[in-house]
């Protein structure tokens, strides 16, 4: 039981990870529209939505590494 809510949880962060990383774009798009042209979202920004999607991807394939355990 621990395991599927751990699985669940995991899902749910990636998809509000997602819909941050996909917000942030847009932002960075619209706001050279409608706020300036020289207007920008931070790199770090976007990097430290991207890393944490990558890390949260990242441990859910290591458990499937044979030497984890997998299958």
């Amino acid at each position: 039981m621990n395991g599927e809510k751990q699985k669940t949880l995991r899902l749910l962060a990636g998809i509000i990870l997602l819909l941050l990383i996909i917000i942030v774009v847009l932002v960075d798009l619209f706001g050279r529209l409608l706020v300036d042209e020289s207007f920008r979202v931070s790199d770090l920004m976007l990097g430290t939505l991207i890393g944490g999607f990558l890390l949260l991807v990242g441990i859910d394939v290591s458990k499937r590494w044979p030497f984890n355990g997998g299958k």
